[in-house]
């Protein structure tokens, strides 16, 4: 698993606003984005290819790294589970039973608001 935290979404040493971690299975890494736009989700987020919690403002790159690690199992469990579909119109990102349950379970101890589709 990579851990990529770029140090452009940080301020005074602390997180800018609009900004989350993102969880990406494809790549197997984990990293912080930048989203701007209120009202509408990213398709590889909408198609569960990617899942991305809230990070709150003044949030340090230290307590990024930590979160990571002390989860790192479930990130782990989750990227081992996911797989990538055609649909036909879209490639939609799968989870199997325990990659599902790793997700729920960070869902539930980061207690951070994750961005997008729920599954589960």
């Amino acid at each position: 698993m990579k851990i990529n935290i770029e140090d452009k979404f940080f301020e005074g040493g602390k997180v800018i606003e609009n900004c989350y971690l993102a969880l990406d299975p494809e790549e197997k890494e984990v990293r912080i984005e930048e989203w701007v736009e209120p009202n509408s989700t990213p398709g590889y987020i909408e198609r569960g290819r990617e899942y991305w919690y809230e990070l709150e403002e003044g949030t340090t790159k230290e307590e990024i790294v930590s979160l990571v690690q002390k989860y790192e199992s479930l990130i782990e469990k989750l990227f081992a589970g996911y797989s990538c579909e055609w649909d036909g119109h879209n490639w939609q990102g799968q989870l199997n039973n325990s990659a599902l349950n790793a997700l729920n379970s960070l869902d539930f101890q980061l207690g951070l608001y994750r961005y997008g589709p729920f599954m589960g």
